[in-house]
C-alpha cells in the first residue's frame, strides 16, 4: 500500500469530502464522492489543453491510488496538471472505461486527496466542482470551467488558480457566487458556492 493511501485511510474519521456537480450535492465520510451521468465526449472539445501530450509536470505523484477514484479508477496516462491553490494541487484525468473527466486535488501539506467526475460535456454550460473539509474546516471550493469561460475576469475573494480553474478559500464568508461571461459574450456561467453542512449532519 502506498504512503499516500495509508495517510488517507489513517485519517478516515477526520476527513469529509464534498463533491458538488451540476446542482447535485453529495457528502461522504472518509472517502471519495463521485457523481456521474450518461454521455461521453472528448475532454479536449471543452478544454483544448487536455488534448496535448502528457508531460512530466502533468503526472500525478508516484503511488497515487488511481483505482480509488471514479467508479472504475482513472487512467494515469490522461492526467494533466491544471493549477494550484496554496498547498493544494489540481489535476484532471479520465475515468477508465467511461471517458468521464475527473477533477482531482491533493493537499501537499496533509497528503489528502479528493475527486469528482462527470462527462466532459457538462463543461459546455456548467462548472465541474470539488470541495474538501478537514477536521470540520472547508479548505477550498474549486470549479473547473471550459475554455469558453477561461478568460473571464474573477473578482476577489475568488482566485484564478489555473487557466481553467477558479478557487475560493473555504473559510471565506463573502463571494457567495460569481457570473463568468464567455469570450463571445453569448453565454454566461454562474458559479455558486456549496451549501454549508452542519457537523451534526455528517454520519460515519
Amino acid at each position: 500500500m502506498s504512503e499516500l493511501t495509508e495517510r488517507r485511510r489513517s485519517r478516515r474519521l477526520d476527513l469529509t469530502i464534498a463533491a458538488v456537480l451540476v446542482g447535485a450535492f453529495v457528502l461522504t465520510w472518509g472517502g471519495i464522492s463521485v457523481v456521474s451521468a450518461a454521455g461521453k465526449a472528448d475532454p479536449s472539445e471543452y478544454i483544448a489543453a487536455l488534448g496535448s501530450a502528457q508531460t512530466a509536470a502533468d503526472q500525478l505523484p508516484a503511488g497515487f491510488p488511481a483505482s480509488e477514484y471514479g467508479h472504475n479508477g482513472i487512467s494515469l496516462e490522461t492526467a494533466h496538471f491544471i493549477g494550484a491553490f496554496g498547498s493544494v494541487k489540481f489535476w484532471t484525468a479520465e475515468e477508465v472505461g467511461t471517458g468521464d473527466l475527473c477533477l482531482i486535488s491533493i493537499d501537499a501539506g496533509t497528503g489528502m486527496g479528493a475527486g469528482s467526475c462527470a462527462p466532459p460535456s457538462v463543461l459546455q454550460s456548467s462548472p465541474m466542482s470539488l470541495s474538501t473539509r478537514y477536521y470540520g474546516k472547508t479548505v477550498f471550493e474549486a470549479f473547473l470551467v471550459g475554455d469558453a469561460f477561461s478568460d473571464a475576469q474573477v473578482p476577489s475573494p475568488w482566485v484564478k488558480a489555473g487557466h481553467n480553474l477558479v478557487v475560493i478559500d473555504g473559510e471565506t464568508t463573502t463571494g457567495k457566487e460569481i457570473t463568468l461571461t464567455s469570450k463571445s459574450d453569448s453565454q454566461s456561467l454562474t458559479i455558486r458556492r456549496f451549501p454549508v453542512v452542519p457537523e451534526g449532519d455528517v454520519k460515519p
